[in-house]
């Protein structure tokens, strides 16, 4: 079962594609029936704020380190760049689904096994 949910940042942080994870895996709904979320806000640095588009600044609470144990990490959309950082922990070095795949796990995962038609 998907438990958590580490999502990495970097400068230049696009809000919406940030905020559309953090409304959906980073809002407690226990009320409502959904599972609770252990919501991870990761960057190279913890606590070093990121710019975001508009000037409006982000804190990741977690380093890297946040990525160990998560079920499901994610990248929200960000410009395209040469040379993304290949720091990552040695614990997370495996086999990765493209975005599509990883979503759809996700929302088989969420949505208890029932599959798009």
């Amino acid at each position: 079962m998907l438990k958590t949910v580490a999502v990495v940042l970097f400068d230049d942080v696009a809000l919406f594609e940030f905020g559309v994870l953090a409304e959906v895996f980073g809002i407690d709904r226990v009320e409502d029936g959904v599972p609770k979320f252990d919501f991870r806000v990761c960057a190279l640095e913890a606590g070093k704020p990121l710019s975001a588009r508009n000037g409006t600044l982000v804190v990741p609470p977690f380093g890297l380190e946040g990525l160990l144990g998560a079920d499901l990490i994610a990248i929200p959309a960000t410009r395209i760049r040469e040379g993304f950082p290949t720091k990552a922990p040695e614990q997370t070095d495996r086999s990765v689904a493209p975005p599509a795949a990883a979503c759809r796990i996700a929302s088989v995962r969420l949505l208890g096994g029932l599959r798009p038609r």
